[in-house]
């Protein structure tokens, strides 16, 4: 019997013996044999992978989070910004529509017939020049209609005024004093002193402490007020002006 020769190209294949049987020669038979593997290596390696596919994943996830709130944030401040935008506009817009009816002829005390407060104002079909719609805003009434009459013109008709007698809501039914004002932009809406340019000689008699007053105006103090539901909640711009009569606009 010869030795078993084994062939190590492949690592695959053996041969047997030959051998000599009834004076023959029998061929070598070759048999495969099957590779042995390193299982709990396999497994290992496996094992591995699973771990580092679940940690990439987690990693995309935290990171696509995070973009995902800034682009929200980005939007809302744009959102933000635009609401802003347009309620400065309106009530620039607002203050120079009274100084266009002055200039049209219109006296102050004709002016405070006109914008004076409707409280109480229950007739939505019927609301006062007071009150007046900023497209793209609206209030957080349940009445649709109502809901858009997020602006109102105060004329301050007190030399001393309160802040807090100022201001009335147009998107509640019925319309209700209850906004208040910032005459001096201090983001509060019920302030008493400190009110500059207040106090101030509205009816040109030589003192300053008359309050109210419903005629007989010499200067006309205005704020404007938006006052909207948000991207960030109820938000507001309050402008003040003064309106002088006939040239001194």
């Amino acid at each position: 019997m010869q030795p078993t020769v084994r062939l190590d190209v492949t690592g695959s294949y053996a041969v047997s013996p030959c051998t000599w049987e009834g004076g023959g020669l029998i061929s070598p038979v070759i048999r495969a044999i099957t590779p042995r593997h390193n299982t709990s290596a396999s497994k290992e390696c496996a094992g591995v992978s699973l771990v580092e596919a679940m940690c990439a994943l987690a990693v995309l996830a935290v990171a696509a989070t995070a973009v995902f709130s800034l682009y929200t944030a980005n939007l809302q401040a744009g959102r933000f910004s635009e609401e802003r935008r347009l309620a400065l506009q309106a009530a620039v817009e607002k203050i120079e529509e009274i100084r266009r009816l002055v200039a049209s002829g219109k006296s102050l005390d004709e002016i405070y017939d006109i914008y004076k407060p409707a409280i109480g104002m229950t007739d939505v079909n019927n609301m006062p020049p007071a009150a007046f719609r900023v497209p793209g805003l609206r209030g957080r009434s349940n009445d649709s209609v109502r809901n858009e009459y997020v602006g109102t013109v105060s004329l301050i008709i007190d030399e001393t005024p309160n802040e807090a007698d100022y201001g009335v809501d147009y998107t509640t039914n019925p319309s209700t004093l209850s906004l208040g004002v910032d005459i001096n932009g201090n983001n509060r809406y019920n302030d008493i002193s400190g009110l500059a340019p207040f106090p101030m000689d509205i009816n040109g008699n030589g003192n300053t402490t008359d309050n109210p007053m419903t005629e007989g105006f010499f200067i006309l103090p205005v704020v404007v007020t938006v006052r909207w539901q948000g991207v960030y909640g109820i938000q507001r711009v309050d402008l003040f002006s003064i309106v002088f009569p006939d040239k001194r606009l």
